[in-house]
């Protein structure tokens, strides 16, 4: 919509408008018309010119004071129509009197030859918007709205020529790049398995995983990521003349293993496997390159308890069934975790924390200050003569060393 300054000085409007006047008479020489009868007057379409330059407010300011004061001769006869001339009005938009909102601003267009967009008039036009324009009649809204229906149902071709990149948002493109957010997060226990979830699905996304035909075709894939990892160590560390093909072959038949995370952060399983597999070996990948975290080399058991614990939990929130994976180091992490909260920690939390981020000590320093502060022992147990005397520190690093050396009896004894 184009709009106008309301008010210019009179003398502005003045100059504007003899120059106008000059304008038409100029016109009417060139065509061979006389110009003396004409000399102070200006067609309806010259006036029409004059209020789109100077403004439909200032034109109407102009009309009222002529109205009241015919003394000003020359305006007199400017703004008063004569006989071939047809009188100009403003178009108020049926806003009121005095009304001085932008739409009010806008001066009555009339019809012209170059097809443009007509507001009032009644003679049928083109809508000009590209190319030859539509004809279209401003009364008849249902041929409208039946061609605009007719027009959404047409294909559009694709635009050729050089294009802007719109910024789209693309979530990570590795699994570093997942860690990256993992590592980086502290969410609280509530949040921790819907943070996880994303995570989760940003590297179902990632394309990691594939199938096998069955677990002698799972065999190879070990054996590369074993010597692989071997390789790679400082050359006095490296294990010489090793069968990698018989050591995966026994590792994966010894374990009964149907699905393994690669060091690269792929997973491979045999086909027809157990989604919830995938999404316990996602949430290893979570926490190191191939699950390889500081918990993990800690102790085994309570990293893959750790682990199997978010993966029960981030299970509903993906789409995947529930299945009972590693029950017995589930159950001594789920007791140090509930040993926490029952004095008002958040032993999720820390056990985020140390699962991904290798917050290892703070854990345990968590539960000793825990098992201290409670009258029994966390599986509800008469607490021992010696237990009694613990204080937090002692109570932390003898918990930690029943985990290092994974004595599942002390553990079971004090927690399950």
């Amino acid at each position: 919509m184009r709009t106008y300054k309301p008010q210019q000085h009179k003398s502005n409007v003045l100059q504007k408008s003899h120059r106008a006047k000059k304008q038409v008479n100029s016109n009417k020489h060139l065509d061979g018309q006389s110009t003396q009868h004409n000399s102070t007057q200006l067609s309806s379409e010259t006036i029409l010119q004059l209020q789109r330059t100077i403004g439909n407010q200032a034109v109407q300011k102009l009309l009222q004071r002529n109205q009241s004061n015919d003394q000003n001769n020359n305006l007199t006869s400017l703004l008063t129509p004569t006989d071939n001339q047809q009188v100009v009005q403003l178009d108020r938009d049926q806003h009121g009197n005095g009304c001085r909102c932008s739409t009010c601003s806008r001066v009555q267009r009339t019809i012209d030859e170059n097809g443009r967009v007509q507001r009032d008039g009644n003679v049928s036009d083109k809508l000009q918007r590209e190319g030859e324009g539509i004809d279209y009649s401003p009364n008849d809204f249902q041929a409208i709205l039946a061609m605009w229906k007719e027009k959404a149902q047409t294909k559009v071709a694709p635009v050729s020529g050089p294009h802007i990149d719109a910024p789209v948002y693309k979530g990570p493109d590795s699994a570093t790049a997942v860690r990256s957010l993992v590592t980086s997060a502290s969410p609280s226990g509530s949040g921790a398995a819907a943070f996880l979830a994303e995570r989760v699905k940003e590297l179902q996304g990632l394309g990691l995983s594939s199938e096998v035909d069955d677990v002698d075709a799972l065999i190879p894939v070990l054996a590369a990521d074993m010597k692989k990892k071997n390789d790679m160590k400082p050359p006095n560390e490296q294990q010489k003349n090793v069968d990698w093909m018989a050591a995966a072959k026994g590792q994966i038949e010894g374990n009964k293993t149907t699905a393994l995370t690669t060091s690269d952060d792929k997973y491979t399983a045999i086909k027809g496997g157990v989604k919830f597999d995938e999404l316990h070996e996602f949430i290893h990948i979570c926490a190191a390159p191939g699950g390889e975290s500081a918990l993990m080399h800690f102790n085994l058991n309570m990293n893959e308890g750790a682990v199997n614990l978010f993966s029960e939990l981030v299970a509903p929130l993906v789409g995947v069934n529930l299945v009972g994976r590693y029950p017995p180091m589930t159950n001594v992490v789920k007791a140090l975790v509930a040993s926490i909260n029952a004095q008002g920690g958040d032993g999720l939390g820390l056990l985020y924390g140390a699962t991904f981020k290798g917050e290892v000590d703070q854990f345990f320093d968590a539960v000793g200050d825990a098992y201290v502060k409670g009258d029994k022992k966390p599986n509800g147990k008469n607490k021992g003569f010696s237990d009694k005397k613990w204080d937090a520190p002692t109570a932390a690093t003898t918990i930690k060393g029943y985990i290092q050396n994974w004595s599942y009896n002390n553990l079971k004894n004090a927690f399950l």
